[in-house]
Order: structure tokens, then sequence, then C-alpha cells
């Protein structure tokens, strides 16, 4: 059986104020001009999926992982 509950007490409401940073994640690649004047746009929508994919799986990795230390790591959680 659940344990008796006890009657919910009002409190004072806090505003609290918080700092956000920001960091920035740049990918770039590099791709000669023949391979951009014959790709097809299959194939620049793949490697933009690619791009999109590792950039997805870094952000996810700081914030779970992040340290704070150094001078661009965020703090995860």
């Amino acid at each position: 059986m659940p344990a008796a509950r006890s009657a919910a007490t009002d409190s004072t409401d806090a505003i609290t104020s918080i700092s956000l940073g920001a960091y920035k994640l740049i990918k770039t690649v590099e791709i000669t001009a023949d391979v951009d004047a014959m790709s097809i746009d299959a194939f620049e929508t793949w490697l933009v999926n690619r791009l999109v994919n590792k950039i997805e799986k870094a952000i996810d990795y700081a914030v779970l992982n992040g340290t704070g230390s150094g001078a661009n790591q965020a703090t995860g959680i």
C-alpha cells in the first residue's frame, strides 16, 4: 500500500537567471572542380546527408560527454 500523502504547500516563486553559451561546430569538405562539374544531384544530396549525420553525432557526443575543459568544449549533461 502506498504511504499516506501529505498536503501540498505553496511556496514563494523565485526568478533565477542562467547563462547560456554557444559553440560552433564546423566541418569542411574539399572537392575538386572536376568532381563538382561531373557530380549529379544525387551525389550532392548523399554528401550533404552524410555531413549532417556526422555533425549530429558530434553534437550528441558533446552534449552527453562534454567536460567543459578547454576553450571550445561544452559542458555536457
